[in-house]
């Protein structure tokens, strides 16, 4: 896919808009944001980088990096940044993309154990009160999240939404399940796919998707332990 190339004027107008939702995001959540933070609000293990905006939560903060596609090749050192900030309790390395006309693109919303925990919860409410498939689907959506928060203590920042086959095979690599879960799984991603694309007379069956509630419940104990 190409991008057409956008103006320095639309660049800039795109990433104040960007900067205003991230604020308007953070402040909804009552965290503390910062454009251009000053130095002294910087934490020493960034070692100089300084973040074109900083988020700082409860548990730790979000350094944001905001660039175009064509630059991204340039800027390699920022894996090395978003490393080293991954690698400090709490802090996460977002990277945002404000070079694409009439909209801006992002990586995902940052996650929490919390918001997982919360998720994980709400599937059980959805099973416990009768909706089996959508209790299916949002608790595939809990595992990519799971997924998607072990790449974030990881450094790695995928740039598109994960297949469930994905997610799986990240969950798989970094222990969080073993391999007859996993094949598990990927025979259920099926039940999945076919729900989200329309099928509204797929049976899922009890037994499956408290299979998966166990799952997820199990990933997010060994998520805390290794916080």
């Amino acid at each position: 896919m190409t991008f057409e190339s956008l103006s320095e004027e639309e660049l800039t107008l795109q990433t104040r808009r960007l900067l205003d939702n991230l604020r308007q995001d953070a402040e909804r959540r009552g965290w503390t944001f910062y454009v251009a933070p000053p130095k002294e609000a910087i934490p020493g293990f960034a070692d100089g980088y300084e973040p074109d905006a900083m988020v700082i939560t409860p548990d730790g903060g979000i350094m944001i990096e905001i660039t175009n596609r064509k630059d991204l090749a340039l800027r390699g050192h920022l894996a090395d940044i978003a490393k080293r900030v991954s690698e400090q309790p709490g802090w996460s390395f977002r990277m945002f993309y404000a070079n694409t006309p009439g909209q801006i693109e992002t990586s995902p919303p940052p996650l929490t154990f919390e918001a997982i925990a919360s998720g994980i919860t709400e599937v059980r409410a959805l099973d416990e009160t009768g909706h089996e498939r959508a209790a299916f689907v949002m608790g595939w959506a809990a595992l990519e999240a799971i997924a998607r928060l072990v790449m974030d203590q990881r450094g790695i920042d995928p740039a598109k939404p994960l297949s469930p086959i994905q997610a799986v095979q990240i969950l798989v690599q970094e222990g969080y399940i073993d391999d007859d879960d996993a094949r598990r799984l990927r025979s259920l991603a099926r039940l999945r796919n076919e729900i989200v694309h329309g099928g509204l007379r797929t049976v899922v069956s009890r037994e499956d998707v408290a299979g998966l509630i166990r799952d997820l419940e199990t990933m997010a104990g060994t998520l805390r332990h290794a916080a």
